[in-house]
């Protein structure tokens, strides 16, 4: 006959519940940290997760000039947020100069190719400032973080049909090589003067340059906000043909984008996961017995 204390027992339910013999302990993991984000294992809510407080909003302290880093501008994407996060972020956007990650849901995380990235990247504090399109909320030596757009819908694709129609219409005759007199004319009409205050190339009449926010057009590139030009100039070819010419802006553009690079393999592999040990089974004891759990009839 089986002994009463090895009978499962019913719970208030009613319901029969089965011994337990065994316990999972983790043995001198409390204060370890095994996501490797300088939280210890019991004062983070997500041991397990590298990426909670990497993602998370600056948090950084201010330093004084020569004794830290005062900001987010002063690093790279990969040292703000982890190499290895960032390959594991969903990429819904590149082109010739920049790549575009979803952050979140609201947010998306640009990061330059190359310097002529740098130079796009400037301009998208006035896509949520001055321009009022999208918000900014972080920019880096390599990145800016913006609101992510809306995909787009009948009433953008409608707009950028129009303006392609403005800008191709030659019957009043030739225009010059960039924006054609009927397209920016097309732009006021629509509400965006404000973006005639900028030389706005070619790059404006794509679609991948707009997406929507509460139904109406915005535009998501700031790069379409410079001049062909000033994109051509920071190319790679090109400063590198003006440093051996004994240009000193191009040299320090080089060695500004050479800075970057190194600082992307030194924090490349952050935010890897880690092995951590296994949980250890640690056998409890039986009870002792009862005088009334002996006496078995």
């Amino acid at each position: 006959m089986t002994e009463a204390w090895l009978k499962p027992s019913r719970n208030i339910w009613g319901r029969k519940s089965k011994p337990v013999r065994k316990v999972s302990l983790r043995v001198g993991r409390l204060f370890a940290d095994d996501d490797r984000d300088g939280v210890a294992n019991v004062f983070d809510c997500r041991p397990k997760n590298p990426r909670h407080q990497d993602f998370g909003k600056w948090k950084g302290r201010s330093a004084k000039p020569g004794q830290g880093i005062r900001g987010p501008e002063e690093i790279t994407a990969a040292r703000r947020f982890g190499g290895a996060n960032i390959k594991r972020l969903k990429q819904i956007g590149s082109g010739r100069d920049r790549v575009v990650y979803q952050l979140d849901k609201n947010k998306v995380l640009k990061i330059a190719k190359t310097p002529g990235g740098l130079t796009q990247n400037i301009p998208e504090q006035d896509l949520g400032g001055y321009l009022g399109h999208l918000e900014h909320f972080e920019s880096g030596k390599d990145y800016v973080v913006m609101e992510k757009a809306e995909p787009r819908g009948k009433a953008t694709k409608k707009f950028i049909r129009g303006l392609k129609k403005a800008q191709y219409d030659t019957s009043a005759g030739t225009f010059r090589s960039g924006i054609s007199e009927k397209a920016r004319d097309y732009l006021e009409k629509k509400g965006y003067g404000d973006l005639m205050d900028y030389e706005i190339n070619k790059d404006i009449l794509h679609k991948t340059s707009w997406g929507e926010k509460e139904g109406e057009p915005v535009l998501t590139d700031a790069g379409a906000l410079l001049r062909s030009q000033d994109l051509k100039n920071f190319r790679i070819k090109h400063l590198r043909e003006s440093a051996a010419k004994g240009d000193q802006a191009a040299r320090h553009d080089l060695q500004e984008w050479r800075e970057i690079q190194a600082e992307r393999r030194r924090f490349g592999r952050k935010g890897e996961k880690i092995e951590t040990p296994r949980e250890e089974k640690v056998e409890v004891a039986d009870e002792p017995r009862s005088e009334k759990e002996e006496r078995v009839e």
